[in-house]
């Protein structure tokens, strides 16, 4: 038995929008009798059979009627959407949800070092400029707030950017991405969690700074400037 097919291109199609054909035109028919006859194994059985529904609504009913013709046979079936079979399909390689949530947590622990040296090295840089303003009737509190501000406006800046360029790259992989996930959608959700994000980190990386700016003896800042 060798790997090396033969084929002889008869044609090339190309998709109509208002009718669509599953899977789009990156994808080649052939001839399934020579399919039949070449392959080594599975001979004359099927992995996968795609049923479309005209009502979306029905979808489960004729899934469990699909089933039920195959009960008790010795080739089972297990019918279900596109998006329920691209999630099992994904989650034979591990659990996709853990691994991004790991991911993403030590993304949002290094952002977090990141912007706390950042706010660390800005406040002194800076101290000579705290105790003036301390010197010139500035409260304790408004320099908290100053300080607490300013890290608030890079996070929110951040957030922003990373808003626009993650909904301009879903724009170019969404109509991929369906064809295996189903109709995913950018939801204002997605933008409420960034901007609490966001808050978060402002507060854990700028409060102790903050504090330190704060808590800045007029008189020792001066005489280290």
């Amino acid at each position: 038995m060798t790997n090396l097919w033969e084929f002889d291109l008869v044609g090339i199609f190309e998709v109509n929008e208002s009718d669509p054909v599953y899977g789009g035109d990156e994808q080649v028919f052939i001839n399934h009798d020579y399919f039949e006859e070449t392959r080594a194994w599975g001979k004359g059985t099927v992995g996968n059979y795609i049923v479309k529904v005209k009502n979306k609504s029905d979808n489960e009913k004729i899934a469990k009627e699909i089933d039920k013709m195959f009960a008790n046979s010795f080739n089972e079936t297990k019918t279900s959407t596109e998006s329920a079979f691209s999630k099992m399909f994904a989650e034979q390689v591990g659990d996709i949800g853990f691994i991004m949530n790991s991911i993403l947590s030590a993304v949002f622990f290094t952002m977090l070092l990141v912007t706390g040296n950042t706010m660390s090295q800005a406040v002194r840089e800076r101290t000579s400029e705290f105790a003036v303003f301390k010197t010139i009737g500035y409260s304790d509190r408004t320099i908290l707030s100053l300080v607490l501000c300013e890290s608030i406006v890079i996070c929110l800046v951040s957030m922003a950017l990373g808003i626009i360029l993650s909904f301009l790259v879903f724009l170019g992989i969404s109509g991929d991405l369906s064809e295996f996930a189903g109709d995913i959608a950018f939801e204002y959700s997605v933008i409420l969690w960034a901007l609490v994000a966001a808050l978060l980190m402002a507060m854990i990386s700028g409060l102790p700074p903050a504090v330190g700016a704060m808590r800045l003896k007029v008189v020792d800042a001066l005489r280290k400037d």
